[in-house]
């Protein structure tokens, strides 16, 4: 599926990591090369300006938390969009299904008809460029809203209009985040979860599910999957850093980031609840069976088959310890942190 052709934006991004999972150093580094760039230049506008600090309630450049956030997070997205995509893979490349070679075949078609709507080689890069559309919208408001920063943010900041050079390179700045980096990884964020969903709603629904008992990641065959979800999650909380950083900036909450906010808990929770959903169900179903199993061998068993009696003793020991979910326990911990405390700081942060 790797091999499949991608749209430019979505090439880049699958890069970042190789096959197995781990990370393509040479492309991280060209990544976070171009991000000392934009922080050097960055930095450079507001030093030139002489507004790395500014009185009263003005926020310079060392004083901004949210252009410090945004900054750090936009190379860290592209490298967790990255690596969001090759757990996609990797997770249905490995998913326990039927072995009847028909059946198989047919499931590689339909995780190769999603891989090709990730990788835009059709229509799906007009819903990508409808977010680069938006990413612009924002961006063009964001000269708006600078023009007079103390309306908008009840505070000046060393990115306004009056301040030339800072403005400028800071403008370039959220360009790349709005327009390049926001829309692709939004695009591969909620088409992987979407993906996701349909693919194991079709699996389950014609029984071509087949977890088992024994397979050695203790989680039934589908511990893969609660990594990708996981890594979901991830470019999520780096999002709600930037939003929270902005809100701590400024003086007055104001309309788009509270929009924001509240849009981007929402869809968080529906891509984390969700898009797995169809694999909880069936896990608990396959448990059972595998419990009624057992419980009837040991009521049937005699005792006088040696190769019987280490086979129940081998079944029932996996059993005991294999969890019918696609976490294992520190991954379905950081997993519900990751879900709830982005919802309690939305709360306190919108009602307090």
């Amino acid at each position: 599926m790797d091999s499949r052709p991608a749209f430019f934006p979505v090439s880049a991004v699958r890069r970042m990591f190789s096959a197995d999972g781990r990370p393509v150093w040479g492309a991280v580094l060209v990544v976070l090369c171009i991000a000392a760039l934009q922080f050097s230049a960055v930095f450079a506008g507001s030093y030139l300006d002489g507004t790395l600090f500014l009185p009263d309630v003005g926020d310079g450049f060392l004083e901004h938390y949210g252009v410090w956030a945004i900054l750090a997070s936009d190379p860290l997205l592209i490298i967790a969009a990255g690596l969001a995509y090759r757990r996609f893979l990797i997770a249905f490349e490995t998913l326990p299904v039927s072995p009847k070679d028909a059946e198989s075949a047919e499931c590689s078609r339909l995780v190769e008809k999603h891989a090709d709507f990730l990788n835009m080689a059709g229509r799906s890069r007009y819903v990508y460029f409808l977010l680069v559309a938006t990413g612009i919208l924002c961006w063009l408001n964001n000269l708006r809203q600078t023009v007079d920063p103390v309306e908008t943010y009840g505070n000046d900041v060393f990115d306004s209009a009056q301040y030339y050079w800072g403005y400028f390179a800071n403008k370039l700045n959220l360009f790349s985040s709005w327009v390049v980096v926001y829309p692709l990884v939004g695009f591969l964020l909620v088409s992987m979860s979407v993906s996701t969903r349909q693919i194991l709603q079709t699996v389950t629904g014609e029984n071509r599910l087949k977890p088992n008992v024994l397979h050695p990641d203790g989680c039934y065959g589908m511990l893969n999957l609660g990594i990708l979800n996981a890594t979901l999650l991830v470019p999520y909380l780096l999002s709600y850093s930037v939003i929270f950083a902005l809100l701590m900036t400024h003086e007055a909450r104001y309309f788009s980031v509270s929009a924001a906010l509240v849009g981007l808990t929402i869809t968080m929770l529906i891509a984390s609840f969700v898009t797995i959903g169809p694999i909880t169900g069936v896990g608990r179903v396959v448990r059972d069976q595998t419990y009624a199993a057992l419980e009837e061998k040991s009521r049937t068993y005699n005792g006088n088959r040696k190769t019987l009696e280490n086979r129940f003793a081998f079944e029932r020991m996996c059993f005991s310890t294999a969890r019918a979910s696609p976490y294992s326990k520190w991954l379905q911990t950081a997993v519900n942190g990751a879900r709830v405390i982005p919802v309690v700081l939305t709360a306190m942060k919108l009602f307090t």
